[in-house]
């Protein structure tokens, strides 16, 4: 894809990202953690550390062989937002909208705040918005400065990508601005979140097709 617009690349630490959302509308009670592994006892340290379920996830994924397969089925565009992503090098922010945006209540979006204006837009409309707005555009730019390494250049070419994992009506999704729509994963209980055996799977699903590739994870949290 050609695009007319890029951002610089964001750096994957929770910090850059919990401070990205909430100056663009989302709740200070919500943040970004890192997920260092799957392994059971890492998982019930990280649900005795926060109480409430996890509803969303972001893996940060090198170029793997799970990722290239095309997926022909399981698209679904009920009840889910989906963004097509038409500017480079911003999948972090996308990962971070498409969590954000299936997982808040509108009353607890900040009013006015970008994103309360992004949910309230038409599908059609909020592409346009993405592109064109000045407000995004200061606010990403400071959050990607921010990081703790020397950032690429916003044309630049970057090995790694976004993607997210969301719970929304009783189903896992898994946005990504680069794909053809939100691809529904799985039908879920009551008590399982994100970071249940299903999520995990997912995310292993991915991991284990290049097991010599650099994976990271980031999970959104309630931490009221």
């Amino acid at each position: 894809m050609e695009y007319e617009k890029h951002f610089i690349p964001l750096e994957s630490d929770p910090q850059v990202f919990t401070s990205l959302m909430h100056n663009m509308g989302a709740p200070k009670y919500f943040k970004f953690i890192d997920i260092w592994s799957l392994e059971p006892d890492q998982l019930d340290n990280i649900r005795f550390g926060i109480q409430n379920p996890v509803e969303a996830l972001i893996l940060i994924l090198p170029d793997c062989p799970a990722y290239a397969e095309k997926i022909e089925h399981g698209i679904s565009k009920e009840s889910i937002l989906w963004l097509k992503q038409t500017i480079n090098n911003a999948c972090g922010l996308y990962a971070i909208l498409h969590c954000v945006c299936n997982t808040l209540g509108t009353e607890e979006i900040e009013p006015g705040s970008f994103i309360d204006c992004l949910v309230k837009k038409t599908a059609a409309d909020r592409t346009h918005y993405l592109q064109n707005s000045a407000e995004l555009d200061t606010i990403y730019r400071n959050a990607a400065l921010s990081g703790s390494s020397e950032p690429p250049a916003p044309e630049s070419e970057v090995e790694h990508h976004y993607i997210c994992l969301v719970r929304r009506s009783g189903c896992l999704y898994e946005l990504d601005g680069d794909r053809a729509g939100p691809i529904y994963r799985c039908t879920v209980e009551d008590d399982e979140d994100t970071l249940s055996e299903k999520g995990c799977n997912i995310l292993k699903m991915y991991m284990n097709s290049c097991p010599e590739g650099s994976f990271s994870m980031l999970a959104l949290v309630n931490s009221s």
